[in-house]
């Protein structure tokens, strides 16, 4: 997208999320996959979610406030709606419909780790929908009721609706729907209040939380009762990790006690792995899991996708952190990451590595540390999105934002922007990180860390002393 807008090509842009938008559904579900035609309805329960942080992203990049109002048709219905109340269908759906007993979304076949089904049945979106419509119906319930199940909950979905609600309100702001922003404020607010009251297990996030009448009442997380390592007590999944961070659920002393777990648990000499190892059979369900070599993709792999949410989270709270000590132990465990992640790292040892030199391959196995699996993936987006938390960059309706965090302490590059050049140099000898006291130098005049991006097409320079 930033590439894109610094082409031009916000058209581009909007035909790319136009074909994301047509399918979704009325009631705020999506397909999992769409080609040429929606396959999978409803299937895995985050996929509506990331289109928020998507739209968001592009409306507070080009400042096209319209492209809220522009009318979409909703899939499965022949009807449209604008996207501002797809937006709005959305948040409702997936935080006060399709949540369960702790008003957290719920789990479906899957949410982003498409092998993580813990419920003996699950319903697709359009068999979902009808049980609901009878529910309301039969109970005299208004639209927006919760779901009656007991199926079990997503806390990465928690994290996920907890930033989508967030910014479905500063997109309802900018479109004056108070109605819409307040309804937004509120789901988000009580989605993080549920998160930290029954997600947060003492030293770590749980990645699930399991209502059923089995005994087990979390997964990922200490105490669990579901490690397959008799010397961990518990599972530990990466995504909790990352997504308490970039969600702001997670303050700097449970950010302290995750990074513990961590460093101990989950940072392998392949990488960062995506969980340590658990037992599903005592859950009595089978997952795609099982099917893997220990190390191997979702079995406790390097999935370099999840990997650079964890950096960019970890850049992210570097950069806030009060503890300088925390902070560059956040800084530290990113820059680990991300020299397992630059393609040209595999010619290191390449008869092992086996990683195409030019590509980003999906994951390494954590064990052997051998590439494996297709170039097809997040992870080179995401390893971009990393680049961009060390350069500090935050552009928003032309007005450019600097906070670095740096590995060196020197740092260079140029930003392009419609035919403008900024030459940035930044001085990292007092501080690694931007602070209060850093100061901006604008062709050689004084500058705030926010300024108006010149867009003159010209040259300009930029020296920042962290």
């Amino acid at each position: 997208m930033y590439y894109f807008h610094a082409q031009g090509k916000d058209a581009l842009i909007r035909e790319l999320l136009s074909a994301w938008i047509v399918n979704v559904f009325p009631m705020g579900y999506a397909y999992h996959n769409f080609t040429t035609r929606g396959k999978e309805p409803g299937m895995c329960s985050d996929d509506q979610l990331w289109l928020v942080q998507a739209v968001y992203r592009y409306v507070t990049l080009t400042g096209d406030i319209a492209f809220l109002h522009q009318e979409f048709p909703m899939a499965g219905s022949g009807r449209t709606r604008t996207l501002l109340n797809t937006l709005k269908a959305i948040i409702i759906y997936s935080g006060r419909i399709s949540v369960g007993k702790h008003r957290l979304p719920l789990l479906d076949t899957a949410d982003w780790n498409d092998t993580l089904r813990l419920d003996r049945c699950v319903m697709n979106g359009p068999e979902k929908e009808q049980q609901y419509r009878r529910q309301i119906e039969q109970q005299h319930q208004p639209y927006g009721a919760a779901l009656q199940n007991t199926q079990s909950e997503s806390v990465m979905n928690g994290f996920l609706l907890v930033r989508a609600a967030e910014e479905t309100a500063r997109l309802a702001e900018l479109a004056h729907d108070q109605a819409l922003a307040e309804l937004a404020e509120d789901i988000c607010t009580e989605t993080r209040e549920s998160l930290r009251q029954h997600a947060w297990k003492d030293t770590w996030y749980a990645r699930c939380l399991i209502n059923d009448d089995r005994s087990f009442r979390y997964l990922g997380a200490p105490g669990d009762g579901l490690s397959a390592d008799p010397d961990t007590d518990g599972t530990f999944y990466l995504n909790s990790y990352s997504w308490a961070l970039l969600s702001g659920c997670a303050d700097d002393e449970q950010i302290r006690a995750m990074l513990d777990h961590v460093e101990t648990s989950l940072k392998t000499p392949a990488g960062l792995k995506l969980c340590t190892a658990v037992d599903y059979d005592r859950l009595g369900v089978i997952t795609g899991t099982s099917f893997y070599f220990p190390g191997d993709r979702e079995n406790g792999g390097v999935f370099k996708h999840a990997a650079m949410m964890a950096v960019t989270a970890s850049l992210q709270a570097a950069r806030t952190a009060a503890d300088p000590e925390l902070a560059a132990r956040l800084r530290d465990l990113a820059f680990f990451m991300i020299d397992k992640t630059l393609p040209c790292r595999t010619m290191d040892d390449p008869f092992v590595l086996k990683g195409n030199p030019r590509f980003c391959t999906q994951y390494n196995n954590s064990i052997t540390g051998e590439n494996i699996g297709p170039i097809l993936s997040g992870t080179a987006s995401w390893l971009t999105l990393a680049l961009y938390e060390i350069c500090g960059l935050e552009f928003r309706e032309g007005r450019l934002r600097i906070r670095p965090v740096l590995k060196a302490p020197w740092f260079a590059y140029d930003l392009q922007i419609g035919g403008t050049t900024l030459h940035v140099e930044i001085d990292g000898s007092a501080s690694f990180r931007a602070r209060p006291e850093s100061t901006y130098m604008l062709d050689g005049k004084p500058a705030e860390d926010e300024f108006l991006f010149p867009a003159d097409q010209k040259e300009h320079s930029l020296r920042v002393m962290l």
